[in-house]
């Protein structure tokens, strides 16, 4: 049987989620393994500074990858000849996993296409409290769009790292299956360690989370809001922001917290 090892030399993987907590040590652990691997495009979103300076998805790759310290056992291999090979094999690509096509340049995504043999998505929320809509646009609607790329390249396998907690609520042995379609008959929207409709569940989801945004623009909560700033008011004196920036950090709050 062929190893893990063989099958990756010459191989090109795309990968998400690599400056992530899960993300470095794999990218590591896949160079130590397979250092014939051919390379490595790891999708990075640039960001931007307050100072409006803008941080590159290659800037980002080298500062927060190759001064890791889960590179330390690269490092004692190759010494200072490690910055060297992880440009050899380590290759950004500029784009943002909210987006459409992952918000890869089109010619970038053609070159993709034709060359990538494995798609690795393990970019994901892992807090266990994320607000419900953060949740769902990283945790559902960016995953399918990371299947979606790797449906359009040539001949790649999708790799899915999904959280260890996806079945938390049950309380048996969990199914080794790749879709846990729930019994017949079943009519509640998520019945515990099930799927009914997953196109369903996400508009159900999406029902819910505009459901608070639009309670947040109520007159009840607009007057709640309010009483909170005038609350806050009597304690503070100092100089604070402007009446309505502060009423709208008080809605951002409750929509968080109800989410």
């Amino acid at each position: 049987m062929q190893g893990i090892s063989e099958y990756l030399t010459g191989k090109t993987i795309f990968l998400t989620g690599a400056t992530g907590f899960l993300g470095q040590p794999l990218i590591e652990k896949i160079l130590f393994a397979a250092p014939k691997v051919g390379r490595i495009y790891v999708l990075i979103r640039p960001t931007k500074r307050l100072s409006g300076k803008v941080i590159s998805a290659r800037q980002r790759l080298e500062r927060e990858l190759y001064t890791s310290t889960a590179f330390d056992r690269l490092r004692g291999i190759y010494g200072d000849e490690l910055s060297l090979f992880l440009r050899e094999k380590l290759l950004a690509v500029a784009g943002d996993l909210s987006r459409e096509n992952l918000g890869i340049a089109p010619e970038d995504r053609g070159r993709l296409k034709e060359e990538v043999d494995l798609v690795i998505n393990c970019a994901a929320v892992v807090s266990f409290d994320a607000p419900l809509d953060e949740a769902l646009a990283l945790n559902v609607e960016s995953a399918g769009r990371v299947a979606d790329f790797a449906a359009s390249c040539r001949s790649a396998v999708l790799v899915h790292v999904s959280t260890a907690y996806v079945n938390g609520v049950m309380h048996k042995e969990p199914t080794e299956s790749t879709y846990h379609r729930a019994p017949k008959g079943t009519t509640e929207p998520f019945p515990p360690g099930y799927f009914t409709d997953v196109g369903r569940d996400i508009e159900h989801l999406r029902s819910i989370i505009e459901g608070v945004y639009e309670e947040a623009t109520t007159r009840d909560r607009e007057r709640e809001f309010t009483r909170a700033l005038l609350r806050q008011a009597r304690k503070k004196k100092r100089k604070r922001p402007r009446r309505r920036d502060r009423l709208e950090r008080f809605r951002k709050e409750w929509i968080q917290n109800h989410l």
